[in-house]
């Protein structure tokens, strides 16, 4: 039976794959990979290819047309069928066709930006895995995995900067705003000015008439995504201490929303940077 929806690891799979197709590969040993990795007794690919791209899509609020994400589910199955066909045959008809289909499919899933990026990674890998059988059988498509190797390099470089310009985005920042305030009364609530007030007798030693007519007071804030996503009490500008719990509860807010939004992006790009480097380290001879 297939694995289940949760033993699906789309970010496992795609470093597993680049590791494993690094290196010229003796023809038995490459088949037995193939059979391994594209077998869906092994991995449902078709299943692992829609959490690629729903994850992607979820952690960069983006959404996929769900006509064109049956269409990829298809054609990914097929491409998977295919290479997993040739494991089984060493038919070089298949496998051959295999490298058309997803070199097209990473194509289209590579112009739809890094909404897709998980699905390209997929479908790269696929394409290359394709290549590295076809150049064990013809030495002549040593140039072609050369190239599109390369290729992929430099799509995964730009795909992997969209990605990461995104979880820059979604980074909350706590920021302070100061502002004036006439002691004597008017702009805030009078029961606001008179708390600022006492406070800043209790801060400074001074008395009522020793006040200044204007002292200042800000607050913290915590930005996300350009607007002010959370508000907190206003505090004298001199109150080191209520303005140091004050930072520390915009802090805890800010982390919880990096631990939401942000890490879980981090995380999908150090697994598509590791296939990055491995495939830098590729050898076609």
């Amino acid at each position: 039976m297939p694995p289940e929806e949760n033993e699906i690891d789309w970010k496992a799979w795609i470093v597993e794959i680049a590791v494993e197709y690094a290196v010229p590969l003796a023809g038995e040993y490459l088949s037995g990979l193939i059979r391994q990795h594209f077998s869906q007794n092994e991995n449902n690919l078709e299943l692992m290819f829609k959490n690629a791209v729903e994850e992607v899509c979820s952690r960069v609020a983006e959404i996929i047309d769900q006509a064109f994400l049956d269409q990829y589910l298809s054609d990914c199955r097929h491409v998977s069928n295919q290479i997993k066909i040739y494991g089984e045959t060493h038919d070089r008809d298949v496998i051959t066709n295999a490298q058309i289909e997803s070199s097209r499919l990473a194509s289209r899933l590579y112009d739809m930006g890094y909404k897709a990026a998980g699905g390209f990674y997929i479908a790269s890998n696929m394409h290359l895995a394709s290549l590295r059988a076809l150049s064990e059988i013809d030495a002549t498509y040593k140039n072609t995995l050369q190239g599109f190797t390369q290729d992929y390099i430099e799509k995964g470089i730009y795909l992997n900067a969209q990605l990461n310009d995104k979880a820059t985005y979604f980074t909350p920042e706590c920021r302070w705003t100061n502002t004036p305030v006439n002691s004597q009364g008017g702009g805030l609530p009078d029961e606001v000015i008179e708390k600022f007030r006492e406070r800043y007798m209790e801060l400074t030693g001074k008395t009522y008439s020793e006040i200044p007519q204007i002292i200042y007071a800000g607050w913290y804030g915590l930005m996300h995504q350009g607007r002010l996503y959370q508000g907190y009490d206003h505090i004298l500008d001199i109150d080191n201490e209520r303005r140091e719990k004050s930072l520390q509860a915009c802090t805890r807010a800010r982390q919880s929303i990096i631990d939401e939004k942000v890490n879980p992006i981090i995380t999908i790009t150090n697994s598509t940077e590791n296939v990055l480097n491995n495939w830098r380290n590729w050898r076609i001879e």
